[in-house]
């Protein structure tokens, strides 16, 4: 079994000299450290804004050039603490790179132009009841590869879950899950959820015990829990230590609730 073409051979990161990005930069490094991975650090530097109504650059270039020489130098400064940290001693301007304007943009376009395999993202920012989305889902939607949420800071991964619906697609998330627990050294968990068909019967028929609907509920059941068997028992696990767990609920909080869990390999939405 080869693993090699599964893992990620470039990664971007994003980065923000406030330090609300950092988890984003230490799974970076935690990444290059254990995979041997290409790392880029991009930071977003603010564009130029215009005047009101005059079609004109409310800084002139020398402030521009001035604000954007301060926060390089305090994004610099601050890989560097963070590298110094890790008693790693990389030189920040060998894995910095600055572009202007959006971050979520910043990390687009480098991921395409790279090309990268992986963005790895900080904590999602808290936003309020109106929410026009953020950097996290504007790269979610967008990414031309795999993207990874860091909310807080790196621990060692020792399990592995991965949300199987046996779709093509969540194979494929599962033979990278397998590719990383075999590099890594962790244990994987294949979690399957089956949520009963209860749309398919009115509610009448399910207060009261309708036969007809709640055998045809029960064999669907029995029909979701042998196809998922049958397909992870074919699936090349290698010599990774996995477990495969078959459950009956909400995937989003059957997913939530697995607190032993330090990553999670899934699919998104296209």
């Amino acid at each position: 079994m080869t693993i090699h073409t599964l893992l990620p051979q470039r990664v971007v990161a994003g980065f923000a000299a406030r330090g609300d990005a950092d988890p984003a930069v230490l799974a970076g490094l935690e990444l290059k450290r254990q995979l041997d991975v290409e790392l880029e650090v991009v930071h977003a530097l603010p564009a130029p804004r215009f005047q009101r109504g005059t079609g004109h650059l409310g800084a002139n270039v020398a402030d521009q050039q001035q604000l954007e020489g301060a926060i390089q130098e305090r994004a610099s400064g601050k890989l560097l603490e963070l590298l110094r940290g890790r008693g790693d001693d990389s030189d920040p301007a060998e894995l910095l790179r600055f572009a202007q304007g959006h971050p979520a943009t910043a990390l687009l376009d480098r991921a395409s132009e790279w090309p990268a395999d992986l963005i790895v993202l900080g904590p999602h920012e808290r936003r309020g009841r109106i929410d026009f989305g953020g950097t996290a889902r504007t790269v979610l939607g967008k990414s031309p590869c795999n993207v990874w949420s860091q909310p807080g800071e790196p621990r060692p991964i020792r399990n592995l879950l991965v949300p199987v619906d046996i779709s093509e697609h969540s194979l494929a998330a599962l033979r990278l899950g397998r590719a990383l627990a075999q590099v890594m050294g962790a244990r994987l968990t294949a979690l399957h959820a089956y949520v009963p068909p209860f749309f398919s019967y009115s509610r009448e028929a399910i207060d009261l015990e309708a036969a007809t609907s709640l055998d045809l509920i029960e064999a669907d059941r029995r029909l979701d829990r042998q196809e998922f068997e049958e397909q992870l028992a074919e699936f090349d696990w290698g010599e990774v230590e996995h477990t495969i767990d078959w459950s009956e609920g909400r995937p989003d909080e059957l997913v939530l609730a697995r607190a032993d869990a330090d990553l999670i390999v899934m699919g998104t939405h296209g």
